[in-house]
């Protein structure tokens, strides 16, 4: 019972899996050419896209849920939560989870839109539910951490997180690794919710953690990039900024990507830290970066989509969608969807 995709038609958590490494199952054959359609929403939205198969689902602030056709997106459910919704849906078996600001857990079937069950995670929620091997994971602003049977929506454990989080957790074996809003990340034992370890930064820490070569990477809004060992918390390298990084990171090939709050989207080695190249774009940067083999998709917060060579930061391409953009793309093969801020969904066809 894991998010982990299967096949190029799937993008079911938020960055695509449970490593949060925003890596493409799919992979493009070129940059967007046409738009295969075009849906405006009536909610503003702040989340990410999420697919398994034909459905694409999205999530608004008005409090809807949407199942979209993702070949012509057309509806074909919606759900309607307590409050508003900040953050990306997660889908695992038949389900698609997500917790709304009232800090209600919702589990509904994902071909109708259906309530399975519904719990009270302990405070609103910007951040996704992570699911592992049958367990849901669901920090809040709210300084909650609780864990819930993916089946039942039973409680199985609740800690406190001072200072609360806005970081979707990644879970990986038997740790769980978070950021909090009082600057520290956290590994917890995934049974038991106990502190295993933390680290203390000098911001909070908005970002959500990636997972790569036994390291948790993760940005800080302290101006630091840092790469800590994944078993004790040890700084094994960081990197500065000029501003902070409250971007969640995306892996691949080595490379770990950060946009930062200063504009720049920075390419630093893994193992070391090393910056490989920085890019500048026209504003700060949100939104995770998504990666596929030759290209990274970024998002500045009020400029187009961006597309940089993975190997340079060279532009490679770039797509208008006429407001400002939080969320990360889903990719498929041929195919980009997102959804801006005003709520308009966009599916592009790649050549």
């Amino acid at each position: 019972m894991e998010t982990t995709p299967n096949d190029s038609v799937n993008w079911p958590t938020f960055l695509g899996d449970n490593a949060r490494r925003g890596g493409s199952p799919g992979e493009p054959a070129g940059p967007p050419s046409t738009p295969a359609w075009k849906r405006e929403l009536p909610g503003m939205a702040l989340s990410s896209p999420v697919l398994k198969g034909e459905l694409l689902y999205l999530a608004f602030m008005d409090g809807s849920l949407y199942a979209l056709d993702s070949q012509n997106g057309q509806t074909r459910w919606s759900f309607a939560a307590a409050a508003p919704i900040h953050s990306t849906p997660a889908l695992a078996d038949h389900l698609v989870l997500f917790c709304d600001e009232s800090g209600n857990l919702y589990a509904v079937e994902n071909t109708t839109g259906t309530l399975v069950w519904r719990a009270q995670a302990g405070g609103p929620a910007w951040s996704s539910p992570s699911i592992f091997q049958g367990t849901v994971y669901q920090g809040t602003t709210g300084a909650r951490l609780r864990s819930f049977d993916l089946r039942t929506g039973r409680r199985d454990w609740d800690i406190e997180l001072t200072g609360g989080s806005c970081s979707t957790a990644h879970v990986t074996g038997d740790r769980i690794y978070i950021g909090t809003g009082d600057g520290r990340v956290i590994a917890l034992e995934r049974g038991s919710g106990r502190t295993s370890w933390e680290m203390r930064t000098g911001g909070p820490v908005l970002s959500s953690p990636a997972f790569a070569e036994d390291l948790v990477l993760v940005g800080s809004e302290d101006e630091f990039f840092y790469a800590l060992d994944g078993r004790n918390g040890a700084i094994r390298w960081r990197y500065r900024g000029t501003q902070g990084f409250v971007a969640p990171p995306a892996c691949g090939e080595g490379l770990v990507y950060a946009g930062c709050k200063d504009g720049y989207v920075y390419a630093l080695s893994v193992g070391n830290g090393e910056l490989q190249w920085k890019a500048r774009v026209p504003e700060i940067i949100c939104g995770a970066p998504t990666v596929t083999s030759t290209l990274i998709c970024v998002q500045p917060y009020g400029g187009p989509l961006l597309a940089l060579e993975r190997r340079s930061g060279k532009q490679a391409w770039k797509v208008s969608l006429g407001a400002a953009l939080q969320s990360t793309p889903a990719l498929t093969s041929d195919r980009l969807f997102l959804v801006n801020y005003r709520g308009v969904v966009h599916a592009l066809q790649c050549r």
